[in-house]
């Protein structure tokens, strides 16, 4: 009788271990504050500047993309519901841009941010803080950035907040403006000051599949898990190449860095799969009328959303389940030019 209790525990504790493990209770390292834009944590830097372009890609203009001529530092985890709920609560006790979209604690699928309240006092909660947030369009992430960039202030959605900082949204009427916002220019940006961006088309692809030390010589990966072969889907420990994506059956949402053995080549976790993200790249493939570009793939997906050659292209008011964002900073000219004649004077005291 005893060995027999013994073994119903042994089952027991296998189930409780399993049903943990289905929960999503492994994953990568996480930042304690997702909106702390200093805490190293929140970033992969990336550099190898001037690296060579991914040139058989049919779907972006000329075929080329990837090389990037600068360093630059790229969220190491898509943008949380937790972060996104902080920035709701922060500008959006009235809504005037629509930044919050119902299905966020509605959907099936849902990153399970709620709203309460009445406008003019609307107050969120983030009853899912460490999944991707998603039903996200390009306006409201390029909005994002710039209450980050505006030092992530509180008060109405204006020029102080949500309408400048990196892109400048003021007086935005059509979506022919919102198709030709463009980044800040280098010139026009304050000395000392960070900025926060979406990434471009470079950037992402870079970050998510370019890999100095490939077999072969340096080059790109067709998957965002350093593999040119197709990921598998097994959560928690499940190996090097997996991802958040429909091989057989669609799997929900996972938290961020839940597949935490899949790393990309600077550090990231989850470009390809869970939700795909929003870049600036202009989409003409799709057209017309052009659209922004999202890449990576999402949770409800085949493996070829995941490669390198695929992209996808939306209005920017485009808002869905499967598609989210992360972020870049890129170190002001300011502080490179520091870098650099602090290499120059260290140069002169060995001479």
């Amino acid at each position: 009788m005893r060995a027999r209790k013994l073994s119903l525990v042994a089952v027991a504790a296998l189930l409780l271990a399993s049903t943990l493990a289905m929960a999503g209770t492994i994953h990568a390292p996480w930042p304690s504050d997702w909106n702390n834009v200093s805490d190293p944590n929140m970033w992969c830097m990336v550099g190898d500047v001037g690296n060579v372009a991914y040139t058989g890609d049919p779907n972006v203009p000329g075929g080329s993309v990837g090389s990037v001529a600068y360093e630059y530092k790229i969220g190491k985890f898509e943008v949380t519901a937790g972060a996104y709920t902080a920035f709701l609560n922060a500008v959006a006790a009235t809504d005037t841009y629509g930044l919050y979209n119902t299905a966020m604690g509605t959907d099936g699928n849902k990153c399970n941010i709620t709203r309460s309240g009445s406008d003019g006092s609307y107050t969120y909660t983030a009853g899912s803080a460490n999944k991707p947030v998603n039903f996200v369009g390009w306006r409201d992430a390029v909005r994002y950035v710039n209450w980050l960039t505006n030092g992530q202030l509180t008060g109405a959605q204006d020029a102080n907040t949500t309408e400048t900082g990196s892109y400048n949204l003021v007086g935005l009427t059509d979506e022919a403006g919102w198709m030709a916002v463009t980044r800040i220019a280098e010139g026009d940006r304050v000395a000392g000051k960070s900025y926060f961006f979406i990434p471009n088309e470079n950037e992402f692809v870079k970050a998510a599949h370019y890999d100095k030390n490939k077999s072969g010589g340096a080059g790109y990966y067709m998957y965002e898990t350093l593999s040119d072969s197709v990921p598998g889907v097994t959560q928690d420990g499940g190996g090097t190449n997996v991802a958040n994506f429909k091989l057989s059956t669609t799997v929900p949402i996972t938290v961020v860095g839940e597949f935490e053995s899949a790393v990309g080549p600077y550090g990231t976790f989850d470009m390809g799969g869970n939700v795909r993200e929003w870049t600036e790249g202009i989409n003409i493939f799709n057209g017309p009328p052009p659209s922004r570009a999202l890449r990576g793939g999402g949770f409800s997906e085949g493996e070829t959303s995941l490669r390198i050659t695929k992209r996808d292209g939306k209005p920017t008011t485009w808002e869905e389940s499967k598609s989210g964002f992360r972020i870049v900073e890129i170190p002001e000219p300011a502080t490179m030019s520091l870098l650099v004649l602090g290499g120059l004077a260290m140069l002169r005291r060995r001479k």
